[in-house]
């Protein structure tokens, strides 16, 4: 049973894994075999030399007995010798058999000793076979969940990749179709410019043959009759500038604008954007000759001309697109030519009648007003038209169409310290529009991002010399931070901290002013409570 027992724990130590400590098992395991083989021998030589003495003995005994016999018969002393030789050789047998009687005892606690340590031994590996086992399993288990989030991630991933490559194929049929339209309005485009051309060439041919009395018609009439041919193509490419300013160029310009309400507007690399910028300077720079003949025109056909002009220089602007520098001189042409015509010759009252910024509708009049503070440089120029403009918006109407122009984009680029005149202007117009009117909420709403917020701040830190202005920019943003729109511009741009130093900073003489910063801080507060 013991080398049965023996063997079992042998076959599973062969099952585990290489170890140290399993190689020293096994040594100590044979050299205690080899100690129990060598036991074994010496138990079968003493077996061996019992059986030995007891042979003699018997062999003794029996020549005993005899020579007992004999020497009864001869000699009757020789008795008295036989016991003394007996009890020798029953004690010597005696030791020997209590000599291999505690070799076998010592054998026998080896045996146990071993046994006990084989069972531990045996235990030991149970628990460590279980133990590896176990972590076999949990490590299987958790290689197959990966190998299954894996596949999962890879069948999403190629989920995502087919999609992808969807919409690539979509984007790509979509740009094919652009392309060809934009080709198909570039080559109209075209054929209208040479149109144009040859009937400028035909118009100003007209215009040396025509006599005084044609010019005299003018005056009392207030608009030239241009001829049917020409009348015609002014009216076909006004629908076209209409259609594309309205349907494409206006859409663009407000999807721009709520992309930068979220602060993530990026033209680098739109293509879209930049072929609209590239066809619209294309007219742009065709527009100055010919605005003298525009201005003879009905005013439906002006206002076509003029809101193309309009959305084409607000598009460029808001993708600050670098054809703008380019042609600056163009802009400023068209900018002087709106405010004064001086292409035409004709009286003061003639002059007057065709200047679009004094024209009798007030569509033509607001959008000459905003083209002309955008395009020209001119100080005295821009104060004039910046005070026709101001005393325009005191009407409830201008103003709506002054807000659906977005016309708070076109005074932004002016409402700078470092430029006081046009600063003192914006500023006035900014307070116009602050009063309180139907279209104050869609004013507040137009200025309330981070460029307006933050330039007005700029304004009040860099004019504490001027009252007037630190007054009118605190009580803008005072409307401002009534808006709960606002908290994020607010809080992104410390207007809190601005407001508490600014007051620490400022004269306590000064009421209004201190009233307009309480007020801004009692409002922000009340953002916070509200959320």
């Amino acid at each position: 049973m013991r080398r049965s027992h023996h063997k079992t724990h042998h076959h599973q130590v062969r099952r585990l894994p290489s170890d140290d400590t399993v190689t020293s098992d096994a040594h100590q395991e044979e050299s205690f075999n080899h100690e129990i083989m060598q036991g074994l021998m010496e138990i079968r030589k003493i077996k061996n030399s019992k059986k030995k003495i007891k042979s003699n003995h018997r062999k003794y005994s029996t020549d005993t007995d005899a020579d007992s016999t004999t020497k009864n018969f001869d000699d009757p002393l020789s008795t008295k010798s036989s016991p003394y030789d007996q009890q020798a050789s029953y004690e010597e047998e005696q030791h020997q058999i209590q000599k291999v009687h505690e070799e076998l005892y010592d054998i026998n606690n080896k045996l146990q000793y071993e046994n006990k340590r084989l069972r531990q031994w045996d235990v030991s590996l149970r628990k460590r076979e279980s133990r590896l086992d176990e972590e076999y399993e949990q490590h299987k288990m958790e290689l197959q969940s990966e190998t299954r989030k894996t596949r999962n991630s890879f069948k999403i991933m190629q989920k995502a990749n087919e999609n992808l490559k969807s919409q690539v194929a979509i984007n790509n049929e979509k740009i094919k179709r652009y392309e060809e339209k934009q080709t198909a309005l570039q080559n109209r485009i075209t054929n209208l410019q040479r149109k144009n051309e040859i009937l400028n060439e035909q118009t100003q041919q007209q215009s040396s043959i025509s006599s005084s009395s044609v010019v005299n018609k003018h005056v009392k009439n207030h608009k030239l009759k241009p001829s049917s041919q020409t009348a015609a193509f002014y009216e076909s490419f006004s629908t076209l500038l209409s259609w594309i300013s309205n349907v494409h160029i206006k859409s663009s310009v407000e999807s721009l604008l709520k992309v930068k309400q979220s602060q993530l507007l990026s033209t680098e690399h739109d293509v879209n954007i930049e072929v609209t910028n590239d066809n619209c300077i294309k007219i742009i720079i065709s527009l100055p000759s010919i605005l003298a003949q525009i201005s003879l025109l009905d005013d439906k056909l002006q206002i076509a001309f003029l809101q193309f002009v309009y959305w084409s220089i607000l598009h460029l602007h808001l993708t600050q697109s670098s054809l703008r520098f380019t042609h600056a001189a163009t802009y400023r042409r068209i900018g002087e030519e709106l405010y004064n015509l001086k292409s035409i010759k004709c009286t003061k009252s003639d002059e007057d009648q065709h200047s679009f910024v004094r024209s009798l509708n007030i569509q033509i009049r607001l959008l000459s007003s905003l083209i002309i503070i955008h395009t020209v440089t001119q100080a005295d120029l821009i104060a004039q038209v910046y005070r026709l403009l101001t005393a325009e918006l005191r009407n409830e109407m201008v103003k709506d169409i002054f807000l659906r122009l977005h016309g708070t984009v076109i005074l932004l680029p002016n409402f700078k310290p470092s430029n006081k005149n046009t600063l003192t202007f914006t500023t006035d117009i900014l307070m116009v529009m602050t009063a309180e009117s139907p279209y104050l909420q869609s004013f507040l709403e137009s200025i309330s991002n981070i460029e307006w917020v933050q330039a007005i701040m700029n304004t009040m830190k860099n004019s504490q010399e001027d009252n007037n202005i630190m007054e009118k920019s605190s009580l803008l943003l005072q409307r401002l931070s009534k808006l709960r729109s606002n908290k994020t511009i607010f809080e992104a741009l410390q207007t809190r901290k601005f407001i508490n130093d600014y007051i620490r900073n400022i004269h306590p003489d000064e009421e209004f002013l201190q009233l307009n910063l309480r007020s801004i801080l009692f409002n922000i507060d009340a953002m916070k409570i509200k959320t």
